[in-house]
């Protein structure tokens, strides 16, 4: 995704191999093909990763890679807001497949002559996460990440009990600011509306180009696709927060730092020095998190 990252995450580095942070990370990766993004691998054996995604042979190489670890979960199951079977797209590029949404109909899928719908198309195992968190399927999460080629409207309307019971922090999702058929105020509207009750704002913003012309040695075109970071009140807030748990104040410097957001990061170590000062360094921590350069 378009987000910027660091080359060496210094602070989460040394905070996990010294034992400061005493709890793991969760993250749920929702799209997980093409596996983890490399930002998070900064966490080592820290990290606790639920992975989803339809396709058979996804699912199969990552469980394969992961073999033996018990914080790399993986489920061939789409997510959405309904628990069963539902019409999915297997395109040529895989990145692109997607399920069906709920706004559209199977009549919207070109059929050939004899009606049928093209053999890409298949039915695909899809559940809410609210069904999987009540079943302790998926542990908590302190992150979500969220590539779904337009579905993750549906993702994020499955798990309204998830978010209020589980409290994720920080949110990372794929999105376009143009209007659709499908969704007529735009995907990341139908995005926000849903997220911003939930405690999540827009924190972050990366995005790709698609120019219309190549121009050599310029990055043209106008902004397509979006990804949006959301974050929740705890991260925003500029103030001591001493009703925090300290690893959760870790990890939102964490997340801070490994989305080079690195003077949100500082501000969250300098307001609550007091907090932290009872586990780490906080002058050692602030220059660690001064030293971690965005990747290029």
């Amino acid at each position: 995704m378009a987000h910027r990252e660091p080359d060496v995450a210094h602070f989460t580095r040394s905070v996990c191999s010294n034992g400061h942070l005493r709890e793991r990370f969760y993250l749920i990766d929702v799209g997980v093909q093409g596996g983890v993004h490399r930002r998070w691998t900064h966490l080592g054996d820290h990290l606790d990763l639920t992975g989803f995604d339809p396709i058979e042979s996804v699912i199969s190489e990552l469980a394969a890679k992961d073999s033996g670890n018990a914080h790399r979960r993986y489920f061939q199951i789409g997510l959405g807001n309904e628990d069963g079977e539902r019409l999915f797209e297997q395109t040529a590029n895989a990145f692109g497949s997607a399920f069906l949404p709920k706004v559209a109909s199977p009549s919207d899928i070109g059929r050939d002559a004899a009606g049928n719908i093209p053999d890409n198309w298949h039915s695909a195992t899809i559940r809410r996460l609210d069904t999987l968190w009540a079943d302790g399927t998926v542990p908590r999460a302190d992150a979500i990440k969220l590539d779904c080629e337009g579905f993750e409207i549906e993702v994020i309307d499955g798990a309204k009990k998830f978010f209020a019971e589980a409290k994720p922090f920080a949110l990372e999702t794929e999105t376009s600011l143009f209007q659709h058929p499908w969704w007529p105020r735009s995907h990341f509207v139908e995005i926000y509306d849903r997220l911003e009750p939930l405690g999540l704002e827009g924190f972050d913003l990366g995005f790709f180009r698609w120019p219309r012309v190549e121009v050599p040695g310029m990055y043209v075109g106008q902004a397509n696709t979006y990804d949006v970071l959301f974050c929740g009140p705890e991260i925003r807030a500029r103030k001591p927060q001493p009703e925090v748990p300290v690893d959760r104040l870790i990890k939102f410097i964490i997340v801070c730092e490994l989305y080079c957001l690195t003077d949100v990061a500082i501000d969250l170590l300098r307001q609550n020095k007091v907090a932290l000062g009872a586990k780490i360094d906080v002058d050692k921590a602030e220059a660690l998190l001064r030293a971690s350069v965005p990747a290029d």
